[in-house]
């Protein structure tokens, strides 16, 4: 399973979300599933829509684990606070 903690947020050029963090775990290929846990919310469901090339990457197809990603989310619900929370891929546990 890949983890990563949310280091920053922020809306994107486009005015989608884009959040910080570095995967643990294996890399975050585009189109991923992931889901958004922590502060005692349910689980929420989110796609890795596409990755911001920063730090002079010229990959945009997956983030690499260990390495820092600004990714670019599709599905976050409105007034969601991320920073602190964590995304994880495979379904979470009930």
């Amino acid at each position: 399973m890949v983890t990563m903690r949310i280091e920053d947020a922020f809306t994107g050029p486009d005015g989608r979300t884009v959040v910080t963090g570095r995967p643990d775990g294996g890399d975050v290929p585009l189109g991923t599933r992931l889901w958004l846990t922590g502060d005692d919310h349910a689980p929420w469901p989110l796609t890795a829509a596409a990755f911001l090339r920063i730090c002079g990457r010229h990959d945009a197809t997956r983030a690499r684990d260990g390495e820092n990603t600004a990714m670019v989310l599709d599905g976050v619900p409105p007034g969601a606070v991320l920073v602190g929370r964590t995304l994880h891929t495979g379904e979470p546990s009930a």
